[in-house]
C-alpha cells in the first residue's frame, strides 16, 4: 500500500511538472546556457590560440611572413608569374 502511495505521489508530481509550462521554460533555458557556456569557453581557447599566433606572427622575419602569404593566401609579387598546375587524373580502377 505504502509502495503505491508512493509511486501515485512520483506519477503525479512528474505530470505536474511536465505539464507545467514554467518549468519546461527553466529546464530549456538550462540546457540552452549550458551549450552557451561550452561555447564561451571554446571561443575562449580560439582567441588565446589567435591572440598567441598575431605575437608569434609580429616577433617573425619578413621571409617568414611572405612565405605564409604565399601558402595562405595565394599572393605573389608585383611582377611575377603565376603557375597552377591541374594535379593528374587518378586511373581509373580496372
Amino acid at each position: 500500500m505504502l509502495k503505491t502511495i508512493k509511486y501515485l505521489v512520483f506519477i503525479g508530481t512528474a505530470v505536474f511538472l511536465l505539464s507545467n509550462r514554467q518549468f519546461r521554460d527553466l529546464v530549456r533555458n538550462y540546457v540552452e546556457i549550458r551549450k552557451l557556456k561550452t561555447l564561451d569557453s571554446k571561443l575562449d581557447a580560439e582567441t588565446a590560440r589567435l591572440k598567441a599566433e598575431k605575437e608569434r606572427l609580429l616577433n617573425t622575419s619578413d621571409d617568414y611572413l611572405e612565405r605564409l602569404a604565399r601558402k595562405d593566401l595565394n599572393l605573389v609579387r608585383k611582377g611575377e608569374l603565376e603557375f597552377r598546375f591541374t594535379p593528374p587524373i587518378a586511373q581509373r580502377a580496372k
